[in-house]
């Protein structure tokens, strides 16, 4: 299977276009920091390079299976975590910090999926709706599970900023991320995002730009452009793959 991601690089090019993503597979990841500007930055940065240190230490084998890329994704979420407790303790100024992670694996056939906090994963096909694979650790989405509030007046509700689960430099705090796997096809798209997409934009509206935006990297822009065009009152971070061969 090839993909073709939306982001900068060399790999990109190989391959018509594309990367392999024969076992052990493709890792994409969007992290937002929290705990203002300086202690959100580092969060989310250590957040990355824990998981850049796990692919380099060969933490994911040509032969891992569904159940091992799980163990795998939760122990990448511990081993960040613990890397900013770390840094919490050398620099009192990060000591607040913390941030969203979503992260997916795309290996063979099947889309891994590991979350905390309210980064987004959504899988497209077309001809069907668009699905959000992820659900959202905030305080919006408790009164939607309790029946308080639809998923329509969610996305207006200020407990939207109310994040409940992330990774944060907290001893104790349990890190283990929510999962989700699913099948994924030729021609299926899979987004990643920070809130700064999906709180501006409806998933009505990411749905249609996905729909008619073909170009993989002109879908980012043109997702990026309309949530800035309704405000763009948070930092939009945006990672799109799509599957374009078996």
């Amino acid at each position: 299977m090839l993909v073709r991601p939306s982001l900068n690089d060399e790999d990109i090019t190989e391959k018509m276009g594309g990367i392999s993503i024969e076992h052990p597979g493709a890792l994409f990841a969007v992290a937002d920091g929290m705990g203002g500007h300086l202690a959100g930055e580092v969060a989310s940065m250590l957040a990355i390079e824990a998981i850049e240190e796990s692919v380099e230490s060969g933490a994911f084998k040509s032969e891992s299976r569904d159940a091992e890329i799980r163990e795998i994704m939760e122990n990448i979420f511990l081993k960040a975590q613990n890397t900013l407790i770390e840094r919490a303790k050398e620099d009192p100024r990060t000591e607040k910090m913390g941030t969203t992670l979503v992260m997916g694996i795309i290996s063979q056939q099947t889309l891994h999926v590991a979350w905390l906090g309210d980064s987004r994963c959504y899988h497209y096909r077309s001809g069907s709706r668009l699905n959000c694979v992820t659900k959202d650790h905030n305080y919006a989405q408790m009164l939607v599970d309790a029946g308080r509030i639809t998923m329509d007046q969610a996305f207006e509700h200020p407990g939207s900023n109310i994040i409940t689960r992330s990774l944060i430099c907290l001893e104790g705090d349990d890190p283990t991320p929510d999962y989700r796997n699913m099948e994924i096809r030729e021609f299926d798209r899979v987004l990643f995002c920070s809130d700064g997409l999906n709180g501006m934009l409806r998933d009505r509206e990411i749905e249609k730009i996905l729909e008619t935006e073909k170009d993989t990297r002109s879908c980012v822009v043109k997702l990026v452009s309309a949530a800035n065009e309704k405000g763009g009152k948070d930092n939009i971070s945006v990672v799109l793959v799509d599957v374009i061969a078996d």
